[in-house]
């Protein structure tokens, strides 16, 4: 599925859904832990990284099989 462009106002279907979005950051262990649930669930999260907390590069591994794999889109 293609990403959307512009401004997301709503999703496209007639199921229940959310979206889930984590906009921690300065925390590693949190980090890690939001990594492995969504790994190990399936489960789409947003991470919304602004560069002020440096706890995201010390999981750079683990988080690049997220990205190659369409789990996690940075």
């Amino acid at each position: 599925m293609p990403l959307p462009q512009g401004i997301i106002t709503g999703l496209p279907t007639t199921e229940p859904v959310f979206a889930w979005t984590v906009d921690d950051g300065s925390n590693s262990e949190v980090i890690r832990r939001y990594i492995e649930f969504s790994r190990e669930s399936g489960t789409r999260l947003t991470f919304f990284l602004n560069g002020s907390y440096p706890r995201w590069t010390e999981h750079a591994e683990i988080l690049k099989p997220l990205i190659l794999n369409d789990i996690f889109v940075p």
